[in-house]
């Protein structure tokens, strides 16, 4: 053997003559390929003015000196062009592109891209991996895309007891944490300082069904939510200390009832005795429905109790009674309303969306000179049906906004479009 079997260096033959011809050679290509760096990687043709050492690689198609030499190593050493073909796994870097290449038997390809770093045991993207942190990326934003279709990320803990998560810190400290964290129900954790944690909400595996160990923000007395919220008012024997319930723990004022509603859930109201409405409260989103009942004081029927509707003091705009959206559903049983309110609002203003509006029993006056009215509607329409509905004298033109008196209160009623009296 007369060369190295990997970068094919010249050996010194026993009793070879000019020793020094093939040492220099061997050295020549050592300094040629030895942290091996090149200008470019795309001249098909030498450079008009080599300096001595330049390097290259050779471009496709090549031409003049270098024809023949497709993507082989070059450097200008001596006056003369010296050619080295690269060996798989050869890396080189490009001066040019700032690119680190290697080759692959084939082409020169990008090591970050075409050329495998699997398996890798540290990747750190500008910034640095460690033994707990395999993978480490610091950047304003983090990507992770589809490959046409679907994209899923998945973390896979060992046993039920370990955790998979994701953790969410302040300044390296833990402030928020979702996930499987310690067996296998899903959780929302938050703390204040990173050790001290608060669970807020747990889902459990087998059912879906939530729970909140932490509890609700939430107003004092929380009425029992079932299928409804029932809330009981009795102005006379009532209690705003009581959660409204029941007859025997009814609240006393509106104010109360207000403060114990959930925004947004149905509200089934039972009137023990007699009441002024002077809170504006909001009913609504997703079919909310409003029932009101007069009930007797012992609630053991049905009998007519009377709502006096005041300007409200809870807002500045409204008299006393509801803002209902989105799709809401009013059902009115056994009152004698009194429309004492000065602003020219109503007791139920329908704001947007359809509404439904039914009455029974009902009895509708208006004591004294205010511009309170029964109900008015910002929505797109507000059917009704009217069992027994009873206008007195004080109150004709003060059901709806724009509506006067004279029409029959039985009629299957629209407002405004097929209503031109009362």
């Amino acid at each position: 053997m007369d060369q190295t079997p990997n970068l094919e260096l010249p050996y010194l033959m026993a009793a070879q003559a000019q020793k020094h011809v093939t040492h220099n050679e061997a050295i020549r290509a050592l300094d040629a390929i030895v942290q091996l760096s090149v200008l470019d990687r795309d001249l098909t043709a030498p450079p008009a003015t080599p300096v001595d050492g330049n390097r290259y690689i050779v471009g496709a198609a090549s031409t003049g000196d270098w024809s023949g030499k497709d993507y082989q190593l070059t450097a200008f050493q001596d006056n003369a062009w010296m050619f080295y073909a690269p060996v798989q796994g050869w890396i080189c870097w490009v001066a040019d592109e700032d690119k680190l290449l290697v080759w692959d038997g084939v082409s020169w390809v990008e090591l970050s891209g075409s050329a495998s770093v699997n398996p890798a045991p540290l990747v750190g993207i500008n910034t640095t991996a460690d033994s707990t942190n395999r993978l480490a990326v610091s950047s304003a934003n983090t990507l992770l895309s589809h490959e046409g279709s679907d994209h899923r990320v998945k973390i896979n803990k060992a046993s039920v007891s370990d955790t998979a998560s994701f953790l969410f810190q302040d300044n390296w400290s833990g402030r928020a944490e979702i996930g499987l964290a310690g067996d296998d129900e899903f959780h929302f954790k938050v703390s204040g300082d990173g050790s001290s944690w608060h669970e807020a909400i747990t889902i459990d595996k087998d059912t879906g069904a939530l729970s909140f160990p932490s509890g609700f923000d939430q107003p004092p007395q929380p009425i029992n939510l079932t299928a409804n919220d029932i809330i009981y008012i009795d102005s006379i024997a009532g209690n705003d200390s009581n959660d409204g319930s029941s007859a025997a723990l009814a609240v006393k004022t509106v104010q109360r009832m207000n403060e114990l509603f959930t925004v947004g859930r149905t509200l089934k109201i039972y009137i023990l005795n007699d009441l002024v409405w002077d809170q504006s409260l909001i009913v609504g989103y997703v079919v909310p429905k409003l029932e009101i009942y007069g009930r007797t004081p012992d609630n053991s029927g049905w009998e007519e109790r009377t709502i006096t509707v005041e300007d409200s003091t809870n807002n500045g705009s409204y008299v006393g009674g509801f803002a209902l959206k989105s799709f809401a559903n009013v059902y009115l049983y056994q009152l004698d309303i009194n429309l004492v309110g000065t602003r020219s609002r109503a007791f139920m203003n329908f704001l947007d969306d359809m509404a439904y509006l039914r009455t029974k029993n009902v009895t509708v006056r208006r004591p004294g000179t205010g511009n309170c009215k029964l109900f008015a509607s910002g929505a797109s329409y507000v059917p009704s049906q009217h069992g027994t509905l009873t206008i007195d004298a004080s109150a004709q033109g003060y059901i709806a906004n724009g509506v006067t008196a004279g029409a029959d209160p039985n009629d299957d009623w629209r407002y405004p479009s097929n209503v031109t009296s009362m």
